[in-house]
């Protein structure tokens, strides 16, 4: 009855204090393993984080900058444009500080690198 006691607490996992059932070599390669797996998943689901943290900070920053700058400069080329064709005011000092085409150069240089971060 004792033999049969004792077979059953192992079966249960259970034994006096401190017992650790022996793995077999087999079963112990598997649990490292799968301990490897986890610890994997773990960083890469730490390291897209950081990536689409690092995406949403360009996006909500820079991206929005200089899509505003872009389309401000826009408006004032079209506005000097528009002035100028109508042949009522010369306004070649205006005309002069516009930086449309290199705001938005840089509006899609920023975007580059978001798409960049994003095919990681």
């Amino acid at each position: 009855m004792q033999h049969q006691h004792q077979m059953q607490m192992q079966q249960q996992g259970g034994g006096p204090p401190g017992y650790q059932p022996q793995m077999h070599p087999a079963q112990q390669q598997q649990q490292q393993q799968q301990q490897q797996q986890h610890q994997q998943q773990q960083q890469r689901a730490q390291q897209e984080d950081k990536l689409a943290s690092k995406a949403r900070d360009l996006i909500t920053g820079q991206l929005r900058d200089r899509w505003n700058n872009t389309i401000r400069e826009a408006a004032q080329k079209l506005y000097v444009n528009g002035v100028q064709d109508s042949g009522n005011v010369s306004l070649t000092n205006l005309s002069q500080g516009s930086k449309f085409e290199s705001n938005l150069e840089d509006f899609y240089a920023t975007l580059d690198q978001v798409k960049s971060i994003c095919l990681r």
